[in-house]
């Protein structure tokens, strides 16, 4: 199996019209910038860089199915992936994916997503979804969604569970924790 090195973070197309996403490994044992999808490509030499017209008509057919970065660095995935991002990241998912971001990340996954940040970090999303936030986070989920914040307490680690819809929580609004670990409008103040 051969292998063509383009750019990390380009879209490529194959004879069949089918489109990857170049990725950088999770490992780091593959070289950055090998194009890869579910598995790494054959025959690089049919592939090229695909315009954003190709992309966006590919729509749920693009074959990225886990995207990672390092530190400060930014995933993007198509619906039913993962996007994976370090600290102070961006992870951003289609509808029924996983966005997962570390300290002060930003994670954003659609309609029946899962996002999940570590602390200090903001999770959004869409609809039927959830949004997982960790220490001084923020959280927002579309309608019937869940929002989940962790918290200390003077006994330990609490997880505050809310329901979009219940209890006064309204779809598509920020919600971080209060000192008394109730839901409030906005953002976290992160120092």
């Amino acid at each position: 199996m051969s292998k063509i090195h383009f750019k990390a973070g380009q879209w490529v197309i194959g004879e069949k019209n089918q489109i990857h996403l170049v990725v950088r490994s999770a490992t780091e044992t593959t070289p950055p910038g090998i194009a890869a999808g579910v598995q790494d490509l054959e025959n690089p030499e049919h592939y090229r860089v695909a315009t954003v017209e190709e992309v966006k008509v590919a729509g749920g057919s693009v074959y990225a199915t886990l995207v990672t970065t390092g530190k400060y660095g930014s995933a993007r995935v198509a619906a039913d992936g993962t996007a994976i991002a370090g600290d102070f990241g961006t992870a951003k998912v289609g509808e029924l994916g996983k966005a997962i971001a570390g300290y002060k990340g930003v994670a954003i996954a659609g309609f029946q997503g899962t996002a999940m940040v570590g602390d200090c970090g903001t999770a959004e999303a869409g609809d039927i979804g959830t949004a997982v936030a960790g220490l001084g986070g923020t959280a927002m989920a579309g309608d019937q969604g869940v929002i989940m914040i962790t918290r200390l307490d003077g006994t330990g680690t609490r997880r505050c569970i809310g329901i979009i819809g219940q209890n006064g929580l309204k779809p598509r609004v920020p919600y971080h924790l209060n000192g008394y670990g109730e839901f409030e409008e906005g953002s976290a103040v992160v120092e």
